[in-house]
């Protein structure tokens, strides 16, 4: 479905007022127009913007934090934090979900941009649960993606081809506050691969982890693809962990291509402090 260009009402916390819930404030990014009724993200600056799932390409796009439906419409200001929008984090709204059906209930939905609600999890936002099916078509949902992680981030990316130096974000920077441990990984064969392929596991400051997936000749669709480190928290050495400092997030990069293959990743971590 198409990004928002206006407000909305297709997805509704009690008329897009202030609903019974957690509603918090967030500063919008600059030069950005935040929708009322849309699905707002954080960018890897903290600040809000319309939410976008991570897009497969050689420059990062996309990749937001999830946060919440967004409240109230907001025009583009000239500095990031000139204006704080009120997003509804937790609570109940009504929104389109079109393959939805009674037996959804208590099923898990994502957004896969800032105007869609999909039952697909590869790639997208969790946003909360299934409550109830209202009628055809459209459900309620208990909103509760901004506080999923706990103490486990799991971040999890669409399919990644090796034919080009393709990179996608995996986990966020916003996730990060104090630093991270990696705690392992592995990828999904979407797509047999005709040559070796390595995706590489590196900081959003460019910086190797030294953590990667290799896909050989012989890898099949649907075959898994172990990480390089295979010992739960534990480097290739004298037993270190795989640090991500503080601040930053998660990319998988693939470092040497082929013409032919394709995987979707997902890689666990932990705070540190």
């Amino acid at each position: 479905m198409a990004a928002l260009t206006a407000d909305t009402t297709k997805y509704s916390a009690k008329a897009l007022t202030r609903a019974e819930g957690i509603v918090m404030n967030f500063p919008v990014a600059a030069s950005t127009v935040i929708y009322k009724g849309g699905f707002v993200g954080l960018n890897p600056a903290g600040n809000l913007k319309m939410y976008a799932a991570p897009t497969v390409g050689t420059t990062l796009v996309g990749g937001d934090r999830f946060v919440g439906l967004a409240l109230e419409h907001i025009a583009s200001q000239t500095a990031a934090g000139d204006k704080n929008c009120e997003v509804l984090v937790y609570g109940c709204f009504e929104g389109a979900l079109g393959s939805a059906t009674i037996l959804d209930q208590g099923a898990a939905v994502f957004a896969s941009d800032d105007n869609t609600l999909t039952q697909a999890a590869l790639g997208n936002a969790f946003v909360g649960n299934v409550l109830s099916l209202t009628r055809a078509g459209v459900v309620n949902v208990l909103l509760d993606g901004y506080f999923l992680e706990g103490s486990l981030i799991q971040g999890r990316t669409p399919i990644i081809a090796s034919a080009a130096a393709n990179l996608v974000s995996v986990i966020h920077p916003t996730e990060n506050p104090n630093g991270l441990a990696i705690l392992g990984g592995w990828g999904y064969t979407t797509t047999g691969f005709g040559g070796a392929a390595i995706y590489t596991l590196q900081d959003t400051a460019a910086t190797t982890t030294g953590v990667t997936f290799t896909a050989a000749a012989t890898t099949a669709t649907g075959d898994l693809i172990q990480s390089s480190t295979t010992t739960l928290i534990q480097g290739a050495t004298d037993g270190n962990i795989i640090p991500v400092p503080a601040g930053l997030g998660l990319n998988i990069l693939v470092t040497t291509t082929t013409a032919t293959g394709a995987a979707n990743f997902v890689v666990l971590a932990v705070p540190i402090a």
